[in-house]
């Protein structure tokens, strides 16, 4: 998967100074911060949206201002995101912000959770605001509360192209000191960087 270029630094500023474009102007222009278009003249490795952008509004071919194009294995990017939406997960059940883990996701994801007999949290939502909402219902069977995740570990990552299965498992803590082994299966798929839709499927052992 394409994660970056690094751009050439001397055709990128000759590109700027013909257009009698400062470093300002530039960014103004892209949408970006002077910092990055400094790091571009330097030959720092850039996105490939904002080096693509340059590319159209300068009217000369990306090939032209690419010297690299870094690669990493799609699956190898998918163990990483899975690790870090687990992390993000987990401090969004244990009460921290939802901001990580929202950062993750399309605007319009699709989150559908689907949950064993001893679990009693069920639901479909779309949209950010409606996965805020199912964060906050944290209640199991019989008037129990969910107060904490501790010991997870991601496991079991399988990916490759737009699709994801990992599986989550820890430590759920149900009323004070009513500690369960718990699991939670993920299945993501992906619209570009951006997970689009999930299907969860949640269990405590017995």
């Amino acid at each position: 998967m394409l994660r970056g270029v690094r751009l050439d630094g001397n055709f990128l500023r000759r590109q700027r100074a013909q257009n009698g474009m400062s470093q300002k102007m530039l960014a103004e222009a892209a949408g970006i911060s002077e910092r990055t278009v400094r790091n571009a003249e330097k030959g720092m490795v850039v996105e490939v949206h904002i080096a693509s952008y340059l590319s159209t509004l300068f009217d000369v071919p990306l090939g032209d201002m690419v010297v690299e194009r870094l690669q990493e294995q799609r699956s190898k990017w998918l163990e990483k995101w899975a690790r870090k939406f687990s992390r993000a997960f987990v401090s969004s059940w244990n009460g921290g912000p939802c901001d990580d883990m929202l950062a993750l996701m399309h605007p319009s994801v699709e989150w559908r959770c689907n949950t064993m007999p001893k679990l009693d949290i069920d639901g479909s939502f779309a949209g950010v605001s409606a996965i805020i909402e199912w964060l906050s219902h944290r209640h199991c069977q019989k008037n129990s509360e969910l107060l904490e995740i501790r010991n997870e570990k991601t496991e079991g990552i399988e990916g490759e192209g737009d699709i994801l299965y990992f599986v989550l498992s820890a430590d759920w803590i149900i009323n004070p000191g009513e500690a369960h082994q718990a699991w939670i299966t993920f299945l993501c798929r992906f619209e570009d960087d951006l997970v689009i839709k999930i299907e969860q499927f949640n269990g405590l052992s017995r």
